[in-house]
C-alpha cells in the first residue's frame, strides 16, 4: 500500500454522475466515489499481481462548503493482504456536467 501513497501521492480520476441535473458532491462512501477510488488503486497496480479488494470504514473528516471539497478516509484492502487507511478528497471538476474528481493524498 505504500506504493499508492509514495508513487502516486496525487492521482486524479474523473467520474460522470449519470442523469443528475442538480447533483450534490458525492459522499465519502457513495457508490460513485467507491468505484472511482477502486479504479485509481487498480491503475496504480496495473501490471502487478496486486488488485483492489475492498474499501470500508468510510469517514468524512471535513467539508469545505465554499470550495466544495470533501475530505475522506477509508480502510483499503488489497489482494496481497495489506490493509491501510488512506485519505482522499472529492471535489468538482465540472459541476455543470456533474463531473467530480477523487484525489488520493499522502
Amino acid at each position: 500500500m505504500k506504493k499508492i501513497t509514495t508513487l502516486f501521492s496525487i492521482m486524479l480520476s474523473a467520474f460522470l454522475l449519470s442523469g443528475c441535473l442538480d447533483a450534490d458532491l458525492p459522499k465519502c462512501g457513495d457508490k460513485e466515489a467507491k468505484t472511482t477510488l477502486s479504479d485509481i488503486i487498480n491503475d496504480v497496480f496495473k501490471g502487478d499481481s496486486i488488485k483492489f479488494i475492498e474499501a470500508k470504514n468510510f469517514k468524512e473528516k471535513g467539508f469545505n462548503k465554499d470550495k466544495e471539497i470533501r475530505v475522506c478516509t477509508a480502510d483499503v484492502m488489497l489482494s496481497n493482504g495489506e490493509e491501510e487507511e488512506i485519505t482522499y478528497n472529492i471535489y468538482w471538476d465540472n459541476k455543470k456536467k456533474s463531473m467530480f474528481m477523487v484525489e488520493i493524498l499522502e
